[in-house]
Order: C-alpha cells, then structure tokens, then sequence
C-alpha cells in the first residue's frame, strides 16, 4: 500500500493557522468562547468527576477543558476496534 505525505507547507488537510494571522485570530477566539460556555455548564463538573472516578486519575489529568473530548475520542475508537473500555463509561 502507497501512503502519500507532503510537508506541513504543503499540506491541505488542516487549516494553517501560522500563515493565515486572521484565521490564527479567529480560532484562539473561538476556543476561549468555547472554553468559557463548557465551564459555565452546570454539568461539567459533575462529567470531570465521574470521569475521575471511573478512570482513577486525579485533577491533573482532566485539566484542560477540551480533555473530556479527549477521553470521548480515545473510547470511540477504542470501542470502533473492539477494544475494552473502563466498565461505567
């Protein structure tokens, strides 16, 4: 199987923040917003604990906002390969 690469200037498959400043802009803005409104939800820390319960890390682990979406990702996958995931999630 061919696997075809190119170099991160050529790539097209993202958007390259680094040579568009307006675009760089945009999305720091929009992550600050999106940041904002996940830690108002009143059900955020409920999902923070139950996720360090069922998981056993601690604060550290779930730090960053987005991180839920981390762990969301990783047991989508996990369970798309037939892969166990923690009993509870």
């Amino acid at each position: 199987v061919t696997a075809v690469t190119s170099s991160h200037l050529d790539e097209i498959l993202f958007a390259d923040s680094n040579g568009c400043p307006h675009l760089g802009a945009f999305l720091k803005l929009s992550r600050q917003l999106a940041n904002t409104s996940m830690l108002r939800d009143p059900e955020f820390g409920w999902l923070q604990d139950e996720l360090k319960r069922t998981l056993g890390v601690d604060d550290a682990a779930l730090a960053r906002p987005w991180a839920i979406t981390d762990v969301h990702d990783a047991f989508t996958s996990m369970r798309a390969h037939g892969k166990a995931v923690p009993e509870g999630v």
